[in-house]
């Protein structure tokens, strides 16, 4: 072996090897650079480093076979010290070698090439989310579409609208097959405008086909051109083009014509349902304005859903059977509770008869079902909870492939804290609608209340990047924030958030949590004044005869229980508590997650004080709460809790160890549950609360130094607030 190591100097290798890895490093890197700057095919640094790699080997056995001199490359004579039974070991062994680190680079570069090949792609706009392994496939990929918003063609170039209702309404039509997963509006229109490939939407949307086409209204005449795409091969398997008298009756028949094609293309056992007459409306303007009015209603800002209720209320006037006309105006003003600041009773009673009237048009229509159960979930009762859930258990029966029906049970779910079935559900969704926002957002706070940082955060980042110009990233991110204690962090996103939709309600109580955590209660009112907000501005400042004043006014059941167990109102609390165990059979089932826990938690201290037997809910609460160190713990929810749980039991020595723990990760607890009553008054106590109220102060001074310092964009609180 020393001669052959000799050997290798001798004839420079070891010299090839060192230049030959830096030159093909700075090669590789160079690729990348170049791929970028000159906009070159996706593979060509892929293959730049192929190339590298194939020609390490070669390299190697030129540098034994061959040597450069003055007069050129020569052949490396034979050491005249080895016989010729040692220079023909030593050449089979280089040759060996090299072979064997050959069919070793090939091996790793084949397995990174094939795995990379399964990897998910980066989310941008024609990029696919995050968490992509966890989505559950509804069906095969090879019986899967996405149709592409339409293609105006118009002179006038004025009829967008009309090519975005046309693809929705196919959309909506390819949905009823059964056996055909078609992915959901939201996302296939996302690529609207974008220069993406049909193979690219394909990859990021998990589709076999792609439908996509072009209408062009003339006069009284209308041409619709439609074409189906193999996405793996990039052919046409069919294109049609449809020149009609323009008329509603004539639109839908072309629907149905372009459904009829694709069924028997895909050669599938596939099936539509026919829409009902109620789903249709034979009028044109009527048909125009719905499509108006439901582009306005997708935008989400105030103006926009002004103007779907002015478009959605003319429809009716111009066909009163039209049931979508009735779901689509009743979603709209629950809408506006959350996007345009009205009050929520008001939009309940708006919304109550126009979902009654689309019921008796089309009680089997997935759509004007999924409107039942939004209208019966935002009254959040018990009883409502449970007919929102058969309404949108009743939308995804009609309609498999209904995104927004699985959006809205896995939001019921979590309303009856089943928070792992409500994910569940939002993945469905998920599967179906991949770049939905409302989906994502919902999903991302759903980990975030489980305490799944990696996956809120990946989704965060994601709506960020997707969508930098709407809250809806920033709101998640910063609800994460507070969870983890990053209370400045949390503000500056919230604000920025504010900026983009200074009306959303999700924002406001973001804000005002921020506030009243760190003690700027006027502050909290400031943005986000409502009758809640005074019954926290009470309980914060220990003004309980504000607190009960306002609580009358308090439409949210679950708030009100939690207001009156704050307010120290057991016998009221217990009440309304029972009627949810009832309901939902909570006590059926273990605690699950941080939120049932802190239900739980709450119900113990509740019948503890009104002398009731709690034996069931601590047996339950162990099972939940195992023995750990508070060095074990980093999640202030859990800390809280186990410190609550440890004064039930009357260990008041562990529930300082696991405060202080708070106290050292920089959790703020503001100590307002009535549990703290116990030790309230001990030296122990008094001791830690002030280490706590340093805590609050030094973030509250930060976070009045951000608006100190703020830029134009955010609405600072005067002065005086």
């Amino acid at each position: 072996m020393n001669s052959f190591i000799a050997e290798l100097r001798r004839r420079n290798v070891f010299n090839v090897i060192g230049g030959y890895a830096v030159v093909g490093w700075l090669l590789m890197q160079l690729a990348v650079v170049l791929e970028s700057a000159l906009y070159l095919p996706a593979w060509f640094d892929t293959l730049s480093t192929v190339l590298v790699v194939i020609g390490f080997p070669i390299a190697v056995l030129l540098s034994w076979l061959f040597q450069f001199t003055a007069k050129g490359f020569k052949r490396t004579a034979k050491n005249p010290v080895l016989s010729n039974a040692e220079h023909s070991k030593n050449t089979i062994i280089i040759f060996t070698l090299t072979g064997l680190i050959s069919a070793a680079l090939i091996s790793a570069m084949w397995f990174h090439l094939s795995n990379s090949s399964k990897s998910e792609t980066n989310l941008e706009v024609n990029k696919q989310v995050s968490d992509s392994k966890v989505e559950e496939v509804l069906s095969s990929a090879t019986q899967s579409i996405a149709v592409l918003p339409f293609n105006d063609f118009s002179a006038s170039n004025d009829q967008g609208y009309f090519g975005h209702g046309i693809s929705e309404e196919l959309l909506n039509l390819l949905s009823r097959i059964k056996g055909l997963r078609v992915v959901s509006r939201t996302s296939s229109f996302a690529f609207f405008g974008k220069d993406s490939t049909v193979k690219e939407i394909a990859q990021v949307l998990k589709v076999a086909h792609i439908l996509e086409g072009s209408v062009r209204k003339s006069g009284n005449t209308i041409r619709i051109t439609a074409q189906l795409i193999n996405a793996k091969t990039d052919e046409h398997i069919w294109s049609e083009t449809y020149d009609r008298p323009l008329s509603a009756q004539n639109l839908f028949a072309v629907q149905d014509e372009i459904a009829s094609e694709i069924i028997q293309k895909l050669k599938g056992k596939l099936t539509v349902v026919p829409l009902a007459d109620s789903d249709k409306t034979l009028s044109l303007q009527a048909y125009e304005l719905y499509l108006q009015a439901r582009e306005n209603q997708k935008l989400r800002s105030p103006e926009s859903l002004r103007l779907a209720v002015a478009g959605f209320t003319k429809v009716i006037d111009l066909d009163p059977q039209f049931a979508h006309a009735y779901s689509g105006l009743s979603e709209t003003y629950l809408l506006m509770e959350a996007y345009a600041g009205m009050n929520k009773q008001e939009s309940q009673d708006k919304a109550s008869p126009l979902v009654a009237r689309a019921l008796e048009l089309a009680p089997n229509s997935a759509e004007v079902l999924a409107s039942a159960a939004y209208l019966e979930k935002d009254k959040n009762t018990a009883t409502s909870i449970k007919q929102a859930q058969q309404y949108a258990n009743q939308a995804i029966e009609a309609n498999q492939n209904y995104a927004n029906a699985y959006f809205l049970l896995g939001g019921i779910l979590w309303e009856q804290g089943k928070l792992n079935d409500a994910i569940e559900q939002y993945k469905k969704a998920r599967t179906l609608d991949p770049l939905s926002i409302n989906i994502l957002s919902n999903l991302a706070r759903i980990y975030v209340s489980i305490d799944d940082k990696a996956s809120a955060k990946s989704i965060g980042n994601d709506l960020v990047r997707l969508h930098p110009t709407l809250p809806f990233g920033y709101s998640v991110l910063a609800d994460l924030a507070i969870k983890t204690g990053k209370y400045t962090d949390a503000h500056v996103m919230l604000q920025n958030a504010y900026f983009l939709n200074p009306q959303s309600t999700t924002i406001q109580k973001g804000l005002a949590k921020v506030y009243n955590l760190t003690g700027l209660y006027q502050h909290a009112i400031y943005y986000h004044d409502t009758p809640a907000s005074q019954v926290w501005f009470g309980i914060y400042t220990n003004n309980l005869a504000l607190a009960t004043s306002e609580l009358p006014k308090v439409t949210e059941m679950t708030d009100v229980a939690w207001f009156l167990y704050y307010l120290r109102q057991f016998t009221k609390t217990k009440q309304i508590v029972d009627a949810y165990i009832k309901a939902y059979k909570l006590l059926d089932r273990p605690i699950e997650n941080t939120v049932s826990a802190d239900f739980f938690i709450a119900l113990a201290h509740t019948r503890k004080t009104l002398g009731e037997n709690n034996e069931q809910l601590f047996r339950m609460l162990n099972e939940y709460f195992p023995i750990k160190s508070p060095q074990e713990v980093d999640n202030i929810n859990e800390l809280n809790q186990r410190a609550l749980f440890a004064i039930l039991k009357g260990d008041y020595q562990q529930s300082y160890r696991w405060i202080d723990r708070m106290i050292a990760l920089g959790y703020i607890s503001t100590f307002i549950d009535p549990i703290y009553d116990e030790i309230r008054q001990s030296a122990d106590f008094k001791t830690r609360l002030r280490k706590m109220q340093a805590l609050r102060d030094k973030y509250r001074l930060e976070i009045e130094a951000q608006l100190n310092n703020a830029g134009p964009e955010w609405m600072v609180p005067p002065k005086d607030v």
